[in-house]
């Protein structure tokens, strides 16, 4: 990508009326769009220069003087100059993704000078491998890369796994959002001068599911998160060990190239290589590593992470968050890396022999999260009587 952002600086310098700052003020900022998708728009950009050399100007001003004709829109230049460019990028080896999405940028800059757009017809680009279940990290691997790093990479590694937050909001997140997500688990209201002692008070808790309000980068949608218990126990401890904090700190005192730097040397160090185009381990596998393990409907695991429901949806069907956060602690068994987090306990746990051992386990698993506090005593006999119920029908 870097050579491409070299090459488009030449690119442009070449445009005339229709530069990249045009586009910037005209398009990208109307449209909220964010720096890696205008990144995107630049390599579309680039790729149509290389194959037209005239001025993107010029080329648009061809494409509307031949609407005024009475050519039929697969008989035009345009169509034609459409179905080249794919060629070119098929020719160029991008993955199919990469075609798509570079296709779409270009007829969305034309659609915004009015140029109307014609439907291509469908070609068979190559077939591709599909990641699966099995090309995640299971929680094993997860658990043995948590061991090998440092606090601060641990508990980013165990947020985004637990909540499936991407990168971009993980790294905009601030310590006042996570501790207003604390609210309930807190003695008096959070402010800048008993900051410490918010920590303090939380520091060594077991139990602490926070339900933390973000905006999605991407689409500037407002929702909430959960996540795990074990990664709340190592955020706070984590803020705990920071010197002079402030409440509008960044959450994780790291920025996005820092974690893509430190996931890289974790994918290096573990020979874990690369999944399709990319690298296994990475930001966005912790995401699907939720998606897929997290005992929720899909509906609810589209919510904590952020992705939208149609307006329709959206204006008859208000989320109920502290049921949501109900759901979501009796799920957390499914994504849990560690068995025990913190300092020990007496977990004097049931003993479940005459059933079968992953029953067992499980029902244990629920019991220790009744015993640091995460759940009560009235909802784990629930779950408890919910799975033997399930075995003995």
């Amino acid at each position: 990508m870097a050579n491409y952002r070299s090459k488009y600086s030449q690119v442009t310098r070449e445009l005339t009326d229709i530069s990249m700052d045009y586009l910037n003020k005209e398009l990208f900022k109307k449209k909220n769009i964010k720096r890696s998708t205008i990144n995107h728009y630049q390599l579309s950009l680039l790729n149509y220069h290389e194959l037209h050399t005239k001025p993107i100007n010029e080329q648009l001003t061809i494409y509307l003087n031949e609407q005024q004709t009475n050519k039929r829109i697969n008989e035009r230049i345009l169509y034609y100059d459409l179905m080249e460019y794919r060629e070119h990028l098929i020719n160029k080896n991008y993955s199919n993704n990469t075609i798509n999405s570079l296709i779409t940028k270009i007829k969305a800059i034309l659609s915004y000078f009015y140029v109307d757009v014609p439907k291509l017809p469908e070609v068979q680009l190559k077939q591709e491998y599909g990641t699966t279940y099995l090309d995640l990290p299971t929680h094993k691997e997860l658990k043995e890369i948590c061991l090998k790093v440092d606090l601060l990479t641990r508990s980013i590694i165990l947020f985004m796994s637990s909540s499936g937050t991407a990168l971009n909001e993980t790294t905009q997140l601030k310590v006042i959002d996570f501790l207003k997500g604390c609210n309930e688990y807190l003695i008096e209201p959070i402010k800048e001068d008993n900051l410490k002692q918010s920590i303090s008070h939380l520091k060594g808790k077991h139990n602490i599911v926070p339900l933390i309000a973000l905006k999605r980068i991407k689409t500037n949608k407002q929702y909430y998160t959960l996540c795990s218990p074990e990664a709340s126990y190592l955020i706070i401890e984590n803020l705990n060990s920071r010197e002079n904090l402030k409440l509008n700190d960044k959450l994780f005192n790291i920025g996005r190239r820092g974690i893509e730097e430190r996931f890289k040397k974790i994918n290096k160090d573990n020979g874990y290589g690369k999944v399709k185009y990319y690298a296994k381990f990475r930001s966005h596998t912790l995401r699907k590593f939720n998606a897929s393990n997290l005992t929720l409907s899909s509906e609810q695991i589209d919510l904590i992470q952020g992705r939208g429901k149609t307006k329709l949806h959206e204006t008859y069907i208000k989320t109920n968050w502290e049921q949501l956060k109900s759901d979501y602690i009796e799920a957390l068994p499914s994504i849990l890396i560690f068995d025990n987090w913190g300092h020990s306990y007496n977990k004097n746990r049931i003993d479940l022999k005459e059933y079968p051992l992953g029953l067992a386990n499980e029902i244990n698993i629920y019991y220790d999260l009744t015993q640091k506090g995460v759940l009560t005593n009235k909802q784990f006999d629930l779950v408890k009587n919910r799975l033997l119920k399930n075995i003995i029908n």
